[in-house]
């Protein structure tokens, strides 16, 4: 119990609170984990508060953010029935992260078992990880609430530059293949045709044929089977799908052509003010253009509003919020050798086995100074 400083990197229980003007490091000293792991699990069960007013990487350009018009998301994870409650069970769940184009400040979590924050090695995805027996979670519920600001990608930038969030990935691992996003076969195929069409032409250029190409071809539509798993040979064959199809398929012919292409995933946002449900994840996808940086893409969303489509070649509206990039992740902790295929839905693992007894709920309300409190407004720390 108490309200003190946690140490940094370790598992904690109780309720804590980091401090806003030390930064949240992880330590890789997995005796010392397990040491503290057993001397706090012996001690009483509370309900864990981390209050992080910290920012989460040095990638955002503006260190004077104002919070005060700024907008709150919640991630809820409620666990059903669980069966084998003497079972270890663990989750992990990813966490924002502050870039160029958004801020995020004040994140709190609310969980049983014990937790700690991670990092992932390729593309420095950060999360949560939590890990007790089963007993501990039923009919109890993981809570991550922060406030944030996003601003609009404007059409020709200034763009990103960063390779990932801090993980090792370089511009060779945007111009390999994924698991469901290969970059030979039907999928070079194609690519090649589109690139025969337009002839001589820029990085830019061949690109935004490539854009107009799975524009044409797709149709929104999650009717059926098959869709929603980023399948890029399946959007190609089927010509339709969700986000995740429409922007497998343009990073696949992408990289077939030498273009290096990531794949980003999150959450939209409503357009309208007020606490408001969220029922899904958005994805989009950036190509790199070596006088540009990472050109951002939203062909599906340039499929539902035809009005915005030349503006969704290289522009992004604020109506959204990013958590992880990439695909075949690796979890950190990595206690299971299975990748996830993208990261944006909670995973777990009871007694080693996949776990799917849960509920998420995602939500976004208007921020106030009253209900959220430690948000640095007009502060100068980034």
């Amino acid at each position: 119990g108490g309200n003190r400083e946690i140490p940094a990197g370790l598992y904690f229980h109780g309720q804590f609170q980091v401090s806003q003007n030390s930064p949240f490091i992880l330590m890789r000293n997995c005796k010392v984990q397990k040491e503290l792991f057993l001397v706090i699990s012996a001690g009483i069960m509370g309900s864990l508060i981390l209050l992080m007013g910290i920012q989460f990487s040095s990638r955002a350009d503006n260190p004077h953010e104002h919070f005060r018009h700024g907008r709150e998301f919640c991630y809820k994870v409620v666990f059903e029935e669980i069966p084998r409650l003497q079972d270890s069970l663990f989750v992990w769940i990813p966490l924002p992260q502050s870039n160029r184009y958004q801020t995020i400040r004040n994140l709190k979590v609310h969980s049983p078992g014990m937790v700690r924050q991670t990092t992932e090695p390729e593309y420095g995805n950060r999360m949560l990880f939590v890990r007790g027996l089963a007993r501990e979670f039923a009919g109890q519920k993981i809570r991550i609430q922060f406030a944030f600001r996003r601003k609009e990608v404007r059409h020709g930038g200034p763009y990103d530059r960063s390779m990932s969030y801090g993980g090792h990935a370089t511009l060779q691992r945007y111009l390999e293949p994924d698991s469901l996003v290969p970059i030979d076969g039907e999928i070079a195929r194609r690519a090649r045709e589109v690139e025969h069409r337009v002839g001589k032409s820029s990085v830019y250029q061949l690109a935004h044929a490539l854009f107009r190409d799975v524009l044409q071809s797709m149709k929104y539509d999650k009717s059926g089977s098959g869709w929603g798993r980023g399948d890029a040979l399946f959007a190609c064959d089927a010509g339709r799908g969700n986000c995740t199809d429409y922007h497998s398929l343009f990073v696949g012919m992408a990289r077939a052509l030498g273009i290096p292409a990531r794949f980003i995933i999150g959450f939209p946002l409503p357009a309208q003010p007020g606490d408001q449900a969220i029922s899904g994840y958005h994805c989009w996808a950036e190509f790199w253009d070596e006088t540009r940086g990472w050109v951002p893409v939203d062909i599906s969303e340039a499929d539902k509003h035809p009005e915005k489509r030349e503006l969704l070649f290289g522009g992004l509206d604020s109506l959204r919020i990013e958590f992880t990039m990439g695909r075949d992740i690796q979890l950190a902790p990595p206690r299971t050798k299975h990748r996830l295929n993208y990261f944006i839905y909670p995973y777990m693992l009871l007694g080693g086995e996949p776990f799917r007894g849960y509920r998420t709920h995602f939500s976004v309300s208007r921020i106030s100074e009253k209900n959220v409190s430690g948000i640095p407004i007009g502060s100068t720390g980034h």
